[in-house]
């Protein structure tokens, strides 16, 4: 099939996470590849993002992505600064054979990593005995981190059960984010040992991190 691409982009859209503002949104277009680029910044420094980039055909009614035939500053181990810029190689993008309409918007998101820090490494402390812990209902690894007197898991329950789905029902984002679930559902799906953490283990946590406002980052 013989590939077509037009581009008539009207419209940029930013966004923001994880106490990290996404602003400057442009994106162009040069020869068949879109360049987008952004200014990620106010968090705090060296702290390392996942950067995703969502594509509409019609103005931001409905997104697809994240996509995945990027290259630049996009993916995992993204910091903050300004004039950041990602390269969408639209035709190699899987499942998608053209980009056409006069009605095309780009949406940049970045979503925290507490698990890496610029060097690679975990960027707190293992929790003391337990590094890890492995599910033994699906065998995924998830390591754990110290954070004053507490200790939690550094990433999102991906167990897949009743009840629960993938954001945007892509299963993708569920390796990215882990799952979603109803309260019923996420009140048991906890691995042995290990729980929901209450109102009270969150206030100890932001409490030590300098309070809710300053948390985030």
């Amino acid at each position: 099939m013989q590939r077509v691409f037009l581009f008539f982009m009207i419209l940029t859209i930013s966004g923001v996470a994880n106490a990290q503002s996404i602003t400057n949104v442009k994106a162009r277009q040069e020869d068949k590849k879109i360049i987008v680029s952004y200014d990620m910044t106010g968090g705090k420094a060296g702290l390392l993002y996942q950067v995703n980039l969502f594509v509409s055909e019609d103005g931001g009614y409905s997104w697809e992505g994240p996509m995945r035939a990027l290259t630049g500053d996009a993916g995992g181990g993204i910091t903050e600064g300004t004039s950041k810029q990602t390269t969408w190689d639209v035709l190699n993008e899987p499942g998608r054979e053209r980009l056409i309409g006069n009605k095309i918007a780009f949406k940049i998101q970045a979503v925290f990593s507490p698990d890496q820090s610029p060097s690679g490494t975990a960027s707190g402390t293992p929790c003391p005995g337990i590094p890890t812990i492995t599910d033994p209902r699906n065998g995924l690894v998830y390591p754990t981190v110290k954070i004053g007197s507490q200790c939690w898991l550094q990433k999102n329950m991906n167990y897949q059960t009743g009840n629960s789905w993938c954001y945007e029902n892509k299963s993708e984002n569920c390796d990215i984010y882990g799952r979603l679930y109803d309260w019923e559902t996420a009140l048991k799906v906890c691995p042995k040992g290990w729980h929901l953490p209450s109102d009270d283990e969150y206030s100890v946590l932001l409490d030590y991190l300098g309070g809710k406002n300053l948390a985030g980052g």
